[in-house]
């Protein structure tokens, strides 16, 4: 699904359903995401590995929590997980 298509069904599904079912997707879509879509701290090292990113190197990260749903240890710390990636040297 497009970035687009999923934006529109959001805001008309945030108008039209009641909280409590709203809430409910959240979840089911959380638990989707943790069931197909998981990714540990190296897998996350190995795809910047992927793109490039090696010790040393400079990063601006611009990221929505929603983008690590299924990662396994807390979205907080994808941050600081993508500093490592670049090393001591790195920012």
């Amino acid at each position: 699904m497009t970035s687009a298509i999923t934006a529109r069904l959001t805001g008309v599904a945030s108008r039209a359903l009641p909280s409590g079912v709203k809430q409910q997707l959240k979840q089911l879509v959380r638990a989707y995401h943790r069931m197909f879509f998981a990714f540990t701290p190296a897998d996350l090292k190995n795809a910047l590995r992927h793109l490039g990113v090696v010790p040393g190197d400079v990063m601006m990260v611009h990221s929505a929590f929603d983008r690590f749903l299924g990662f396994r240890e807390a979205r907080s710390t994808s941050f600081g997980r993508c500093k490592t990636s670049s090393g001591p040297a790195g920012r």
